[in-house]
């Protein structure tokens, strides 16, 4: 089960679960209309709900059910998209009230032998500062990712486990032409991150399909970073770096930290 389908990321990786053998349902306010999910096969479902609706989950979770057998992985991709009137209201109710009551329903289904799992796909701006978004962006987010520790321990006995995904920079399909005509700023991107290059959404897929496998069966109330490696940086070293890169006289402390050049001194 899939929520907020119509997200690259979220399209991603239920490509990746089909690949994987399994069949998926697609949660979308317009998933019906979506031709890139109808596009994915036999193996996928589309249900188009406004999680706004929130009484009417139960609902949908019979039909996904009825449809495809009973849930066994929930993947949350979901983001509120209105939110220029209400956006307390609606970050609340699609992000967090959406989230834990379709949660609430996959706790009643009988305990199994059968690995059960939950990902949360949240962002940096549950711990940080993100200064294109709102405020209520930033408490929702934190509030997802507190979320994933609670029902990593309430839901342990129910053979459910529950980790999160914290994505950095990715480069969806849709903001490619923008990266394509700003080269300098993918080349910033890509310096600052230590395995040198921006995040693509195959990169998130394969870590929801990772940690909604048998081979993460003893993980959970994890957070993971899918961020190659841009969050260990620490701020000032981050800045320093970032100067360097338009300015050449500056040092590089990436290439050239204090331990390499004293192990240089030594050599000489």
């Amino acid at each position: 089960m899939i929520v907020g389908s119509t997200s690259p990321l979220a399209t991603e990786a239920a490509r990746a679960f089909i690949a994987r053998g399994e069949r998926v349902s697609l949660i979308s306010r317009n998933g019906a209309d979506n031709q890139e999910l109808l596009a994915l096969g036999e193996y996928a479902s589309v249900f188009s709900f406004d999680l706004n609706d929130l009484a009417a989950i139960p609902a949908l979770f019979q039909r996904i059910v009825d449809d495809a057998g009973p849930v066994t992985r929930i993947c949350f991709f979901q983001r509120y998209r209105d939110g220029a009137e209400h956006p307390w209201d609606g970050e609340y109710a699609v992000s967090l009230r959406a989230t834990s009551q379709i949660i609430e329903q996959f706790k009643l289904q009988p305990v199994t032998d059968q690995d059960r799992s939950v990902v949360i796909v949240s962002s940096p701006a549950d711990s940080a500062v993100v200064l294109e978004q709102s405020a209520a962006y930033h408490a929702v987010k934190a509030g997802l990712s507190q979320m994933v520790r609670y029902y990593a321990v309430a839901l342990g006995s129910n053979g459910i486990r529950v980790n999160g995904i914290k994505p950095a920079i990715v480069i969806k399909p849709r903001a490619q032409a923008f990266y394509d005509q700003n080269p300098e700023l993918v080349t910033l991107f890509n310096r600052v991150t230590p395995l040198g290059r921006m995040g693509r959404p195959v990169d998130i897929a394969n870590a929801a399909l990772f940690l909604s496998s048998d081979q993460a069966s003893f993980v959970t109330g994890q957070i993971l970073g899918v961020d190659g490696g841009l969050s260990l940086h620490e701020s000032a070293s981050l800045a320093r770096l970032a100067a360097s890169i338009f300015n050449p006289d500056l040092e590089d402390h990436r290439w050239n930290p204090p331990a390499l050049k004293q192990n240089r001194n030594n050599d000489a």
